[in-house]
């Protein structure tokens, strides 16, 4: 079995699906046997422009109107299919879904198909609903905007909305998903009453 560990987050840098030094780092302590990293974030562009760190202000611009044009049939039309490609490579696919990312993945709209072979890790998660994957959700006791969609997860951590990858929490509870997913464990949990 081929596992793939991607991450699937809101764009910070619209031109850019380069991951950030700390998604680098998070992803390099999963490196294991049967494991492969995706070395970009979504869309998935493999020539991705060089990571370049913007303001927590142009960030949050940037993730709003992402997550706002989310929406519209135009997103699905536009990036369902580099999402499906990266899924068709692999046996299993575990996202690392962090803040508006879910509202993303549950916008592209795949097909039923697709997301049976799908794992999400939702990180301080900001979306309108659980959406219909195998799904896992953390929320950081500080993290008030992710409160504000989800009063209902399946891990509290200390953490903010900011600080997941530096929680050795949330590490943990990667590590663990992985090895229930290596392991072949496809027991779904329904925390949030979403269709499987």
């Amino acid at each position: 079995m081929s596992l793939c560990i991607a991450f699937l987050t809101g764009q910070s840098n619209r031109r850019s699906c380069a991951l950030s030094p700390v998604q680098a780092q998070f992803l390099d302590q999963l490196n294991s046997k049967g494991i492969v990293l995706q070395a970009t974030n979504f869309p998935y562009d493999e020539s991705p422009q060089a990571f370049t760190k913007i303001n927590l202000i142009q960030a949050s611009v940037s993730n709003a109107r992402q997550y706002l044009a989310s929406r519209r049939l135009s997103f699905s039309e536009q990036h369902s299919q580099q999402v499906l490609a990266l899924i068709n490579r692999y046996s299993k696919v575990l996202f690392l879904v962090g803040s508006c990312g879910l509202e993303l993945l549950n916008n592209l709209h795949l097909p039923a198909d697709m997301t049976s072979r799908v794992e999400v890790l939702a990180y301080g998660p900001v979306a309108k609903s659980a959406g219909c994957f195998k799904l896992t959700t953390v929320q950081g006791r500080q993290d008030y905007l992710s409160r504000l969609y989800f009063s209902e997860v399946d891990h509290r951590i200390e953490s903010g909305h900011m600080d997941y990858l530096q929680s050795a929490d949330f590490l943990t509870i990667t590590r663990a998903k992985i090895a229930s997913m290596l392991l072949g464990n496809d027991v779904c949990k329904v925390p949030h009453k979403h269709a499987c």
